[in-house]
């Protein structure tokens, strides 16, 4: 008999025009797994790839060892959800849009591992760094990779262009896995590159516009800020009475979320008495008043600036958060791009236009998901069944695969040959069927220190997510206890471990058990970083007494402590 070892897979596609067969199918290729040599594994995958002939029912397996496969081919079976399966009914038709995002959606170190190994990537890169190349006396590719002499990713100029350039050719990667689509949209800073991908500016053009919008920006820099607010907005007008003439409603972002600009001291104290309040909120880390009245005055400047730019009816529509619906192309010209500055952002209002005219799968594109919670949000108070994927996770480099397994799941025709062919956009090796455990250090390298806690919760929130089986982190409240959200202590060393293989800790057994909510997870995980002694937030004690014991319940101790011992002695056998 062969010896089976845990050689690693592509991943195996499957549909069906029904479930019972999309089952079977499973159980044949379960048969067909148990009879193949790991040699073969990857001859499966490719051959499932050539053959399949999209029907309504699908499944991905993401791959990765044989353990692996066998896993999910039996929660497909089952009928069960698990991290390494995604499955499905395809949308009829499926329509893709794209939405790209503000400032503040980049990060130091972002897209290095892409520009690496990725060819084609990288050539559109080159491409975007030649078209802004004679506004800048310094070299992105230095930027990005943080080379001696480079200025900082934090300047509002350098941050403006290096966004643009990696949504903009993201945008195009997806094109080359055979995603395109039907609409775009974007926020603020992201509407430039919408409008490069939608066809009504060029990439020359676009680039003018952004270094235009990049220079205006410098001339307020510390004149201003910029913040989010957990509120709807005619909530927040409410509350902005007493600065009047200071602060101004800068975004419409979501039914939940709404951005304020103005003077940095009225953020602050508008900030201070929202948290009193129990109203959750953050300084954007902006130093400008944009979207705000403040930035009337730049029309002239960009008047001086833009005149040679032609924008044509493009060949992709554009919802614009200028006006908040889709609108003929050939206005974007130099004043929709100086009036944006001065005007407020209505993103909602774009995307529930986008989702009424029949938008049902949308792409974050981005080096980081920073529009999803909106996007959800967006959706479900417009009764629209839209999927949201993004493009990239900071915590996870194989995310893109998930992705793509997600859209073709939804409907999307997926060119799955040219992804595993000889000269794929992104080598195989790039997507691990298994996560590749990056470190929280590497997590939170490119993060403003304002912006840790938010990011490690988010991670948090997500392998609770994975663990509770639910679709996704948005259902997760960061101060709910973990026994409210049907944990167990199976469950409990399950997000354990997958804690420890995303953020390299070591965290003990019992860790559901002494910090009983994501949040206190979240901190204690950024505690066990600062190994200067000197933590990033306050110290949070554990809690594992009578309160906790009551929020747990099921977590008892003794049955963690069980469990990790069955856990362990069964690894030592298998060694």
């Amino acid at each position: 008999m062969q010896q089976k070892t845990n050689q690693l897979s592509g991943p195996w596609i499957l549909t069906a025009a029904g479930a019972e067969e999309l089952q079977e199918r499973a159980r044949e290729l379960g048969r067909r797994l148990d009879q193949a040599s790991d040699s073969e594994l990857g001859a499966i995958s490719s051959a499932l790839i050539a053959e399949v002939t999209p029907q309504v029912h699908r499944a991905v397996l993401l791959g990765g060892s044989r353990d692996d496969l066998r896993r999910n081919l039996d929660d497909l079976v089952a009928g069960r959800r698990s991290a390494g399966l995604i499955s499905g009914e395809a949308c009829d038709p499926a329509r893709v849009a794209f939405a790209f995002p503000p400032l503040r959606a980049e990060f130091e170190g972002m897209v290095t591992d892409l520009l690496a190994v990725s060819d084609a990537f990288r050539k559109q890169m080159h491409e975007c760094e030649q078209a802004l190349a004679p506004f800048a006396d310094w070299c992105l590719d230095d930027v990005l990779h943080g080379r001696p002499g480079a200025p900082h990713l934090n300047r509002l100029d350098v941050c403006q262009h290096a966004l643009f350039a990696t949504c903009v050719s993201l945008a195009r990667l997806w094109e080359e896995f055979g995603v395109r689509p039907e609409a775009v949209l974007g926020h603020s800073l992201g509407e430039v590159s919408a409008a490069a991908i939608s066809g009504a500016l060029s990439l020359e053009e676009a680039a003018r516009v952004i270094n235009s919008l990049s220079s205006a920006a410098m001339r307020f820099e510390n004149q201003g800020e910029m913040g989010s607010i957990a509120l709807p907005a005619n909530k927040l007008e409410e509350r902005l009475v007493p600065w009047r003439g200071r602060l101004w409603i800068s975004a419409f972002n979501g039914p939940g979320s709404t951005s304020v600009s103005g003077r940095k001291e009225a953020i602050k104290e508008l900030l201070s008495t929202l948290a009193a309040e129990g109203v959750a909120g953050r300084p954007m880390g902006i130093p400008a008043p944009g979207h705000s009245p403040a930035m009337a005055v730049v029309h002239q400047w960009f008047a001086e600036e833009l005149p040679s730019i032609t924008p044509q009816p493009g060949s992709i529509p554009f919802y614009s958060g200028v006006v908040g619906r889709k609108v003929d192309q050939t206005g974007l010209d130099a004043l929709y791009w100086s009036s944006s500055l001065s005007m407020r952002v209505y993103f909602e209002q774009a995307l529930r236009a986008l989702l009424a005219d029949g938008c049902n799968v949308l792409v974050e594109i981005s080096p980081r998901r920073v529009l999803g919670k909106v996007l959800l949000e967006t959706c479900a108070d417009a009764d629209a069944a839209a999927i949201v994927v993004g493009t990239l996770d900071q915590t996870d480099r194989g995310y893109p695969l998930r992705a793509l397994a997600e859209l073709f799941v939804a409907g999307v025709d997926i060119a799955w040959e040219a992804i595993y062919g000889e000269e794929a956009p992104i080598p195989i090796e790039f997507w691990p069927g298994q996560r590749n455990g990056h470190t929280l250090a590497t997590l939170l390298a490119g993060a403003p220190e304002i912006e840790r806690e938010a990011v490690v919760l988010e991670l948090v929130r997500s392998e609770t997510a994975r663990t509770a089986e639910l679709d996704s982190a948005v259902a997760i409240d960061p101060d709910r206890p973990f026994k409210d959200l049907g944990f167990d202590s199976p469950k409990a060393v399950d997000l354990r471990n997958r804690l420890i293989e995303a953020t390299g800790l070591d965290l003990s057994t019992t860790v559901a058990f002494d910090y009983p909510t994501p949040r206190e997870v979240t901190r204690k995980l950024l505690l066990e970083l600062a190994a200067d002694d000197r933590p990033m937030i306050e110290p949070v004690e554990p809690s594992p007494g009578k309160e906790a014991i009551r929020a747990i319940d099921d977590l008892d101790l003794a049955g963690l402590m069980e469990l990790s011992r069955r856990q362990r002695d069964e690894l030592e056998e298998v060694r």
